[in-house]
């Protein structure tokens, strides 16, 4: 499951009404003109109240919010799910705004899977000031992820993990692409856009199967002249170069399939490993300073702490962290056969972390033993191990930051995932010895008030 954004605004040839966005997810017919299989459903909302609302709003470029929580082929919910994911959604995204913005959600379902989009005007209708509940920046893309990866823990859904295929756009060439009429103003970047389909397209169907045969295909089949580099192919089409980057272009000695089916395989074994309380937590974090702005702008009241219903318990994640901690030995499957090289932690004094250190971890607990002795001992223990810093984190973020291939991003996004289950395993121990501890200490206190009230 995935949360997508759609620019309907007028730079991407759309009105940027709620009422044109309305009359798209209520038609028969798909984005393709062709007619669907299934009619649209309306899960949630008042689709007249959301076009009527469309006056209201001052803001001429665009009127509405449109999205879609995508599903894949494989992944259903029922009613009941669906109604509670979009009570998770309006707690999440709206926060204290619930109740003063109108959505609409409709249910489509086509051949790739289900999805739900969702139509929100952008007016807080106690106010009538606008309102962006996915306003751009930061915090609205971590908010996102963080409702992403719990949702799919919660439902038993493969993590959100980016295509090793997928190919890069510069970030002018993302700009370009958002003009209706780019095929005209931008010819290379059209011409390079119609060369990547039809490679990728050669890929799927398995004609093409490595980048030496697309290399051959570009050359003698198609008659291009073209630099076949390492991390790139550069094609010279009328006096222009267009550079296909990133995914297919990238040279390595994996075929595409095997690539492709490593990667899914990876995915679906390492992907799913994650603390859906330190998520939660982070999420309300979120949560909470949207709610500070809107309290300040809109003078909303503060609201709840999010809470979702129905996650796996905390118990179940550790263990699955504890698993991961000690039998972990897949990698990516551009580095099958190499050796994986193990994030570590470095000793700083003035971060105060715990360790992921099994021993650590056993010594607290035999120390904890006996009576209140025992309870001081294991504080100590977690004490001791949790000088350790998140220096591999950091370490990971910034390979994943300074990669260049795929085959290096993907190695760095395993560092990574690694270095935080680590780091979220020993945060667990920890809080594990420190509950231990403190029931160790009400225990001794229960024992010596028993033994009072027996002197009395």
């Amino acid at each position: 499951m995935i949360i997508k954004l759609i620019d309907n605004s007028r730079k991407n040839g759309k009105n940027g009404t709620a009422t044109g966005a309305v009359n798209y997810v209520l038609s028969s017919k798909d984005w393709k003109g062709e007619k669907r299989e299934c009619e649209p459903r309306v899960l949630e909302g008042n689709p007249q109240l959301t076009k009527d609302i469309d006056m209201l709003v001052k803001n001429n470029e665009q009127k509405c919010i449109s999205g879609v929580i995508a599903f894949a082929k494989n992944e259903k919910l029922t009613d009941e799910q669906k109604r509670e994911l979009i009570k998770d959604f309006e707690k999440t995204f709206l926060g204290n705004m619930r109740g003063r913005v109108n959505c609409l959600y409709v249910e489509h379902k086509e051949e790739d899977g289900e999805h739900i989009h969702f139509i929100i005007n952008k007016i807080d209708l106690k106010t009538n000031r606008s309102y962006n509940p996915f306003s751009p920046g930061k915090i609205t893309k971590e908010l996102r992820e963080c409702f992403t990866a719990i949702q799919n823990n919660k439902y038993g859904f493969n993590q959100v993990i980016a295509d090793p295929m997928k190919t890069i756009l510069s970030n002018g060439e993302k700009k370009a692409k958002l003009y209706s009429d780019y095929k005209n103003k931008f010819a290379s970047l059209y011409d390079k856009v119609n060369i990547d389909k039809a490679c990728k397209d050669l890929v799927r169907k398995g004609v093409v199967k490595d980048k030496e045969g697309l290399v051959k295909f570009l050359q003698e089949d198609m008659g291009y002249k073209l630099y076949n580099n390492r991390n790139n192919i550069v094609i010279l089409k009328d006096n222009a170069k267009i550079v296909l980057k990133g995914g297919i272009y990238q040279s390595g000695s994996l075929s595409y399939k095997e690539i492709k089916d490593g990667f899914d395989k990876w995915k679906q074994e390492q992907g799913n490993k994650i603390d859906i309380d330190s998520r939660l937590e982070k999420l309300n974090k979120l949560v909470n300073l949207r709610d500070e702005y809107n309290s300040d702008r809109y003078k909303a009241r503060p609201s709840k702490p999010v809470v979702f219903k129905n996650l796996p318990k905390q118990g179940k994640a550790q263990n699955e962290l504890g698993t991961a901690q000690s039998s972990r030995t897949t990698l990516p499957p551009t580095q099958a056969g190499k050796t994986a090289q193990t994030a570590s932690y470095e000793d700083k004094p003035n971060h105060a972390q715990p360790t992921s250190n099994s021993n650590n971890k056993a010594g607290g607990g035999s120390t904890g033993s006996s009576g209140g002795s025992g309870g001081g001992s294991s504080n100590g223990g977690g004490a001791s191990g949790s000088n350790v810093s998140r220096s591999a984190i950091e370490t990971a973020k910034g390979k994943l930051a300074n990669a260049t291939t795929w085959e290096e991003r993907m190695r760095a996004q395993y560092e990574l995932s690694k270095a935080e289950r680590d780091y979220e395993f020993a945060c667990a121990s920890a809080i594990a010895e420190e509950n231990k501890r403190l029931l160790a200490e009400q225990e001794q206190k229960r024992i010596e008030e028993l033994n009072k009230e027996i002197k009395l």
